[in-house]
Formats: C-alpha cells, sequence, structure tokens
C-alpha cells in the first residue's frame, strides 16, 4: 500500500478562468480567418499559405512558451493555454501541408530579400 499521495503537479494560484472550450476553440477560429485574411491582402496568392504555416507555427511558440511560464496544468478539465498551443500548430502543420515546395522558396527568397541591405 503506498503511503504517497499525489499532489497536483502546479500550485492552482495562477489559474487563467476560463469561459469555456466553445469560446476557446471560436476564438482560435476566428481569429486563424482573420490573419489568413490579412495575409491575402498583403501577399500575392502563391505566397499566403506558406506564410499562414510559419505564423501559425510561431503563434503555437508563443503559446506554448506562455502555457510553460504561466504553468498551467496539462491535465486540465478546461481548456488551458497548452490546447491552444496545439491548435495553433495544427492548423500552422495544415497550411504547411497545402504548401507546394516551390511556394516555400519563394517565400524565403522573398525573406532573404527583404532582411538584406
Amino acid at each position: 500500500m503506498s503511503r504517497w499521495v499525489e499532489a497536483p503537479r502546479y500550485a492552482p494560484a495562477r489559474r487563467i478562468p476560463s469561459l469555456g472550450a466553445g469560446v476557446a476553440f471560436v476564438g482560435v477560429v476566428v481569429v486563424a480567418a482573420a490573419l489568413y485574411l490579412k495575409l491575402q491582402l498583403l501577399l500575392p496568392s502563391a505566397l499566403v499559405m506558406p506564410a499562414f504555416s510559419v505564423v501559425g507555427i510561431t503563434i503555437a511558440a508563443v503559446l506554448a512558451l506562455i502555457a510553460w511560464l504561466s504553468h498551467a496544468d496539462r491535465r486540465a478539465k478546461h481548456v488551458t493555454a497548452w490546447d491552444l498551443a496545439g491548435g495553433a500548430a495544427f492548423i500552422g502543420i495544415a497550411a504547411g501541408t497545402l504548401t507546394r515546395p516551390e511556394q516555400a522558396l519563394q517565400l524565403f527568397d522573398q525573406a532573404v530579400l527583404l532582411l538584406t541591405p
């Protein structure tokens, strides 16, 4: 028989209140759609999906960093920053699968041209 009691992984003092899974899902979809439309207006049509992929993965990394720094519980029953990071990563990877290699090369060529003096 075990004498040890499982303690929560992180202290519950920093929990962010959740409005529910549905609201978080709708929020992620609205932000992704707005971002896609903005990229559609700013970039040539061949570069929209590769740029959307890069931005989605970047947002996922930022959300994961926020979740890690705020000690968000990964096993919570409500939506956390980890869940939002996973959704953003999924959107970025899905956009990346719809990208042809030539389009990705064009995007990186444009980035190099912008960064070189």
